[in-house]
């Protein structure tokens, strides 16, 4: 999502965009006490799980479940059909379609250098084509695309199972099973709120911003190159995962509970795999920190001044897609971990996430979990290692009592003696 900003008027987007509005819901009504209660074991299950390593040496420590951070104990399948590090480096581990997706970009890439002249053209032609679009000439046109971007993939996701059949359908589901819940409650009219909440609020605020701070410029008449294109549009989404994993991290781990109660919200799904709704299901303070990181990319442009319109729109379609994705509850053959394994996390890693908030905070990129220690093998060694010391405290333990048992023994026969 993104309006047109700069980031010294960031303070104002704070206060102004919200992604979700669950807390509308009415408490008398039964969807509203099944989201209280949701809510409550969402905080619950966020703030126990996201406790650092140090604390589960405590008294509490339950050093065999602990230790066993295996799918299979978090409800998901663990015989699912995900690449592992091993296999990304035989090409014949991939489908067909997959390596005609891992070399297409490539190829791609070589034939404009080559001759960047077509390529350039196209762009061109897209570009006058969106700009003969009255709606492309209005304020709110690239919060629109956002927005639409948001229903139209959780829409997709939502339909997969039907789409696909049930029994297919549970081949590629996370946990292997059917959804718990239908991924389709956000059509009902009783939860409505769902959909009309996250997106009224966004737009609403985009509205007001731009009312506020008369930022609109109108689209410029030229396209971007087509290399000035693909460069602006990976480098904003890799940003944004960048600037967003440090928050993601800190309302996990950061000192202040109530953090990690807001937060609490997004993780409320536990029956089984997560469904796509639940990408714009969080608290206003999640919604606003993930579009404060998307604004402040969206005006970043690794060619210096301002980031090319076009850039941004395609920016929002990608990043909606990667996110509703990751919330999915699938693993589908052409989906980007399955593309692109080695640094590409997708649905399995994020589904990981939202059953244990002690791993993968990262959102689409895999290098700084495992940089930081924040995937599966890193932190089941990190307790492994803490249960050892745990032991190896109260054998010692046992060994010294034992000693003085048996010095107190000793005295005491001393003592029978000389009586």
């Amino acid at each position: 999502m993104t309006a047109h900003s700069n980031p010294r008027r960031l303070i104002f987007v704070l206060l102004a965009l919200a992604s979700n509005a669950a807390a509308f819901v009415p408490s008398s009504s039964s969807l509203g006490q099944r989201s209280h209660g949701a809510v409550v074991d969402g905080v619950v299950r966020l703030y126990q799980s996201s406790r650092t390593i140090d604390g589960l040496t405590g008294p509490d420590f339950a050093a065999p479940e602990a230790v066993d951070f295996s799918m299979d104990r978090v409800g998901l399948n663990p015989n699912l059909p995900v690449k592992s590090i091993e296999h990304i480096r035989n090409p014949r581990e991939f489908t067909p379609f997959q390596q005609f997706a891992r070399v297409a970009p490539v190829v791609t890439l070589v034939a404009y250098g080559l001759n960047p002249a077509p390529f350039d053209g196209f762009v061109q032609t897209v570009w006058d084509g969106m700009l003969s679009w009255d709606i492309a000439h209005t304020r709110l046109f690239e919060a629109h695309v956002a927005a639409f971007s948001f229903v139209f993939f959780i829409a997709a996701f939502s339909v997969t199972h039907l789409i696909m059949g049930d029994g297919e359908a549970k081949k590629w589901r996370l946990d292997g099973d059917s959804p718990k819940v239908s991924p389709l409650e956000w059509t009902t009219p009783e939860n409505f709120q769902l959909w009309f909440n996250p997106l009224v609020s966004y737009l609403g605020s985009i509205w007001i911003y731009q009312q506020v701070f008369h930022s609109y410029n109108p689209p410029p008449l030229l396209a971007p190159t087509f290399g000035a294109l693909v460069i602006e549009v990976a480098f904003g989404v890799f940003l944004y995962d960048l600037f967003f994993a440090p928050i993601h991290i800190f309302m996990h781990k950061g000192p202040l509970k109530e953090i990690k109660a807001v937060h609490g919200y997004h993780h409320r799904h536990t029956q089984g795999a997560l469904n796509p709704v639940e990408t714009v299901q969080h608290s206003y303070i999640d919604g606003t920190l993930q579009v404060m990181c998307n604004i402040m990319v969206q005006h970043i442009s690794p060619f210096g001044g301002p980031k090319h319109v076009l850039s941004r729109l395609i920016h929002n379609v990608l990043v909606t897609y990667m996110l509703a994705e990751a919330h999915s509850g699938y693993n589908l053959p052409w989906m980007s971990h399955n593309i692109w394994p080695e640094f590409l996390g997708g649905s399995p890693r994020h589904e990981r996430h939202h059953k244990d908030g002690r791993v993968y905070y990262q959102q689409f990129f895999t290098y700084m979990d495992d940089l930081l220690g924040s995937n599966d093998q890193d932190v089941q060694q990190s307790l492994a290692a803490k249960q050892q010391q745990q032991q190896q405290k109260t054998e010692a333990t046992i060994k010294e009592s034992d000693a003085d048992a048996a010095a107190e023994v000793v005295v005491a026969k001393e003592s029978t003696i000389q009586i």
